[in-house]
Order: C-alpha cells, then sequence, then structure tokens
C-alpha cells in the first residue's frame, strides 16, 4: 500500500457565524492512498462511492489498482489525521466478483457515525484501474462518473452531476441518472440504454443494435449513431446527425431533427417543429410523421419509392415529387389542395406525414 499525505492549506474558509461574526476557521485537506489487489477471476467489478467521484480505466493486467483521493474540511491538521481514520474504503471477493465501496465513519461510534453522516466533513474520489474484461457496475450519487477503455457491460448508477463513458465495446451500456449531464463517446456493441432527465444527453458514436434513450427537459444531441433506435422526451429537444438505421421518436413539446442520415423514421410530437433530412431511405414499416401544432419538413433522395399521404389540415402542403394521384375520395368528396395522397416511382411502403395547424413539406434531399 502507498499512503502520500499531502496535507495543505489551499484554503477554504467557512465562516460558522453568530449574527455577523465569524467564530471558526477550517480549512481543506488532501491526502492519497494507493492499493493493489490481485484478481484470481474476470466476473463483476461493483464500485460505490455515495460521496465523491469514481473514475474507472480499463487495462489488461489482471489487478486492480484502488487510488483514494480522499478530502477533510477540518480546523487543523490533527484533526484532519483523525478524519482520514475513519474514511476508507472496502475491497470483497463475491463469488467470482470483486466489490468496492467507499467507507465513510469507519471505526466510529454510532452516534459519530450518524453525526457525519448529518454534516459531512469528508468525500473521496476512487481513481480504479481493472481488467477491462469484468462486467462493471457503477453506483454514485453525485460525484463525476467517468468509464473508460473498457470491453464488457457497463452499468452505471447515480443522481446528478457528470458522467463520461468513453471508448466501450460492450453488449450493453446502461446509464441512469435524473440530474446527469451524460456524454456517450466511441461505444460499440449490442444495447445503449440511457434513462435521463433535466440535464443534457450526448451520444457521439454509437455502433450497435438497440438505442434506447428517454429525457425529460434535457436535450438530446446524437451522431453517428447505428442501430434501431428509439428517443423520448417531454420537453427537451431531440438532434440527431449522420445516423443509420430505423429511426423512431416520441415528444410533447421538443423539436425534432435528423439530418444527414440513412434508413428510416418515424414519429411524433404534439408541439414542437419537425425537420428531417435523409439522404438514403428504407422503409423498415410503415411511416408516421406527426405534429400537432409544429411544422413537418421531410426531405428524401430522388429515386425514393412509396405510398405518400401529406396532409395539413390548418397549413400548407407541399410536395416536389411526381405522383401519380389517388382515386380515392374523402369521405365529404374530392380532397382538399391541403391534403396529397399517391404513388411516387414505383411504389410500396406508406409514408405519411401529418401536422393540424403547421405546414407540412415533403422535399428532395440534396
Amino acid at each position: 500500500m502507498i499512503n502520500r499525505i499531502y496535507l495543505h492549506f489551499a484554503v477554504v474558509l467557512v465562516f460558522l457565524t453568530l449574527g455577523w461574526i465569524p467564530y471558526a476557521f477550517t480549512a481543506e485537506f488532501h491526502d492519497e492512498i494507493v492499493r493493489d489487489y490481485t484478481v484470481k477471476t474476470l466476473g463483476q467489478l461493483q464500485i460505490a462511492n455515495l460521496r465523491g467521484g469514481i473514475v474507472v480505466q480499463g487495462w489488461a493486467l489482471d489487478r486492480i489498482r484502488v487510488t483514494a483521493k480522499r478530502r477533510a474540511v477540518a480546523a487543523s491538521a490533527e484533526e484532519a489525521r483523525k478524519l482520514f481514520t475513519a474514511l476508507d474504503f472496502r475491497y470483497r471477493n463475491l463469488g467470482g466478483g470483486v466489490e468496492l465501496s467507499a467507507e465513510y465513519g469507519k471505526g466510529l461510534e454510532i452516534q459519530d457515525r450518524l453525526r457525519e453522516r448529518e454534516q459531512p466533513h469528508t468525500s473521496m474520489e476512487m481513481v480504479v484501474q481493472a481488467p477491462a474484461r469484468m462486467k462493471l457496475s457503477v453506483w454514485a450519487v453525485d460525484g463525476v462518473v467517468s468509464v473508460k477503455n473498457w470491453n464488457e457491460s457497463v452499468d452505471v448508477r447515480t443522481s446528478k452531476g457528470s458522467v463520461l463513458i468513453q471508448d466501450v465495446k460492450a453488449k450493453l451500456v446502461s446509464l441512469v441518472c435524473p440530474e446527469c449531464q451524460a456524454v456517450i463517446r466511441e461505444a460499440r456493441g449490442g444495447s445503449l440504454r440511457m434513462m435521463g432527465g433535466t440535464e443534457s444527453v450526448e451520444v457521439e458514436t454509437f455502433e450497435g443494435d438497440q438505442v434506447y434513450i428517454e429525457t425529460s427537459t434535457g436535450n438530446q444531441t446524437l451522431s453517428h449513431v447505428s442501430g434501431e433506435q428509439l428517443y423520448v422526451s417531454k420537453s427537451g429537444k431531440i438532434a440527431g446527425r449522420n445516423m443509420k438505421g430505423r429511426i423512431e421518436f416520441q415528444s410533447q413539446k421538443g423539436g425534432v431533427s435528423f439530418l444527414d442520415s440513412s434508413g428510416f423514421v418515424s414519429g411524433r410530437t404534439e408541439s414542437g417543429d419537425i425537420q428531417v433530412r435523409m439522404r438514403e431511405w428504407r422503409f423498415f414499416d410503415k411511416a408516421l410523421i406527426e405534429s400537432s401544432k409544429g411544422t413537418v419538413k421531410l426531405a428524401l433522395p430522388a429515386q425514393f419509392s412509396g405510398e405518400i399521404d401529406l396532409w395539413s389540415v390548418s397549413g400548407k402542403t407541399s410536395n416536389v415529387f411526381s405522383v401519380r394521384g389517388s382515386k380515392e375520395k374523402g369521405i365529404y368528396g374530392p380532397e382538399p389542395l391541403n391534403h396529397i395522397r399517391g404513388r411516387v416511382g414505383d411504389g410500396g411502403e406508406q409514408l405519411k406525414l401529418f401536422s393540424q395547424d403547421g405546414d407540412v413539406a415533403l422535399e428532395r434531399y440534396l
């Protein structure tokens, strides 16, 4: 074990006031401990830290190195040393797997442990280097979480903060965080599942089979994502570029755009605008792109073929493709000018664009 202590006064002033008169002075102290463990079997690695960040780096060695960067707020170096004695982490072998967890209040009486929990003076960042072939589970609360260079499944659960998952090859990448700013970068494998919330979510390059991303007010920014995809948002924007595969979306108020993409797009939003530009189009099923109050614009390649149904109830409808019109009539007679139906090219599956109040346009991708 390596124990590097560098207590210092890179000082934080904390004024506990009685009226306006400060009566207490505290400083921030730091130290670092490093421990190595031999890994006998490459099972699951579980890491938990409820008061600080977790950084995980995959490597090829069959051992785990844990670097604990500890922090204490105290009135003196002596008091800080006492706090550090109660701040450690636990390493346990669990039937083919390993559990790493930060321990706060180690060795303290129950009253002191509860007091420390209510008014915490310590925290820890755990930096873990481990075999990249272990299944990884990370539990945090509000610290920074980072996972890099991993070759097995990754499951991250936290409440808020920031999350980065990068250079991962896995059957499953799963992230659940209601208040996290999250980034997935350079990942590939089976499935990507992200349950976000109020903060932004970004995916930059994911090659896989299935993608599911959900936010409430947080924006979703996507690029170079492939597979069977579903994006869900309450009011955050959904914006993708250079996407590939079957793309579906559901939104209440957020705008939606998929640009310079290939494959298939279908979905609806209540009030946001929809803009889709596809360099290639391939039907996976019938396609419906709908906004109740917003505009709908779809640009398709010149060689597109299909049965189109374009309709804006209160807005304008436009189309640049040659259409062989349907002989069917509406229930009240001939279709109005803002409802265009018919066959484009050799025909095929149905493509329907609809807006209650906004304009609808079918354009050519240039």
